[in-house]
């Protein structure tokens, strides 16, 4: 059991560490396929759909912070290897960061409430 914000006791859950490694070397993986085949909007569509996929699978309630480090690792992930696209860097942070604001990468959000969990009698 955890705490909530008003103090009092929750039902926590977490996503099991082995999943949540396994997925990133996935997109690791494939992001390293990818990164000279496609363009940054083709890519920007991709990973879209690898986060709402992976937000709508374990955004449940308790989740939250789970979820923002998985999208983060993943914009890490991206910067990383649009920079290994030539022997120049394509970008610095700060510059990635501003295409970001242009081109948002989804948020992380909870999907199943605690009703879910009750009903689902977890």
């Amino acid at each position: 059991m955890t705490r909530s914000r008003r103090g009092g006791a929750r039902l926590g859950r977490k996503t099991i560490g082995k999943r949540y490694r396994r997925t990133l070397i996935a997109v690791n993986d494939k992001l390293r396929k990818l990164r000279k085949l496609l363009s940054f909007r083709e890519l920007h569509v991709h990973l879209g759909r690898v986060l709402k996929g992976y937000y709508n699978y374990y955004g449940f309630a308790g989740n939250a912070a789970t979820l923002n480090k998985f999208a983060y690792a993943v914009e890490r992930m991206w910067f990383k290897w649009l920079n290994r696209r030539s022997q120049r860097k394509s970008f610095n942070w700060e510059e990635f960061q501003e295409r970001l604001k242009r081109f948002p990468l989804p948020r992380p959000r909870i999907v199943k409430g605690y009703a879910w969990i009750y009903a689902a009698g977890l």
